[in-house]
């Protein structure tokens, strides 16, 4: 992306998985990163290990996280 002649390069966002009330918020929050060698990957703390997945990879997010 770039604005006002700077690029900024989407580095990841943060996923949430559950349901919305105008209480409270049930459910569980994900990390999606771009590596340095440009794969992806989920950081899920309910599961063991990390999950490598496709740029193309259709998901719901809540922050994107970018860098210049």
């Amino acid at each position: 992306m770039n604005i006002s002649g700077i690029q900024y390069k989407l580095r990841g966002f943060i996923g949430f998985s559950g349901r919305r009330t105008s209480v409270n918020n049930v459910g569980h929050y994900t990390a999606t990163v771009r590596r340095i060698n440009e794969t992806w990957e989920v950081h899920d703390d309910t599961k063991e290990k990390k999950t490598i997945i496709s740029p193309m990879t259709k998901t719901a997010c809540q922050i994107l996280i970018y860098t210049i």
